[in-house]
């Protein structure tokens, strides 16, 4: 059985804020790559092992 715990409305001012911002994000994050499947793939993947691993490395542990 699914519950709705979440009730939000949104005015059109609120709309048009995000809106906005949505459009700001996008013109300052134009350096990003869309990457296609073959290039997702080829890419290292980092988990939370490597990330704990080089957390301990850099904190001398």
């Amino acid at each position: 059985m699914t519950q709705n715990l979440l009730s939000l409305t949104l005015s059109d001012e609120d709309v048009a804020a995000v809106n906005a911002a949505l459009s700001d994000l996008e013109s300052r994050l134009t350096g990003l790559l869309a990457l296609d499947n073959a290039a997702r793939r080829q890419i290292t993947k980092m988990g939370d092992n490597v990330m704990t691993q080089h957390f301990l490395h850099r904190s001398g542990r």
